[in-house]
């Protein structure tokens, strides 16, 4: 009778776990919101977010509007395809450095091991160019750009 309740009471408890759990990670989806796209770092923050929730209309609109850039279909492509993915990686927006009509922000990979203290980030950056009065992307890091896409330019201020 008691090692039944006891397995009432853990199996209680790891309900209310796993709801909390469930109930924690719809919270977190919904609390990330796009910015207003007034500064470099605030496109490269709806670039990163619109990777992550697959938004390729997002994207075009984000990027520069000229030869050599994706239409939608082209970026959704990617995105199922998975060759322009946020998904192994958390991601922190760094310094900006602004040059007339060109800018770049640093973004920080944080990459996870299988196990604990397997992980390592690295840094690099992401060119912006006004276009039209905008700040608009012309170019990003690797996984969150396609090899054929835009610019060939260097990224680093």
């Amino acid at each position: 009778m008691e090692s039944e309740r006891s397995v009432r009471y853990f199996l209680g408890a790891m309900f209310l776990l796993a709801l909390a759990a469930v109930g924690m990670y719809f919270w977190r989806q919904q609390s990330l919101t796009y910015r207003l796209e007034d500064t470099p770092q605030a496109v490269v923050f709806n670039y990163v977010l619109a990777v992550q929730r697959g938004d390729a209309p997002m994207l075009a609109a984000l990027m520069v509007q000229d030869e050599g850039y994706p239409t939608v279909d082209e970026i959704r492509d990617a995105l199922f395809n998975g060759r322009v993915s946020v998904q192994g990686y958390s991601v922190r927006l760094g310094d900006v450095s602004v040059a007339g009509d060109r800018a770049w922000v640093q973004i920080e990979f944080w990459v996870t091991g299988d196990s604990p203290g397997d992980g390592y980030s690295y840094e690099e950056s992401a060119l912006l160019v006004r276009q039209g009065g905008r700040w608009k992307v012309a170019q990003m890091p690797s996984m969150l750009w396609d090899w054929d896409w835009g610019s060939s330019e260097e990224v680093m201020p």
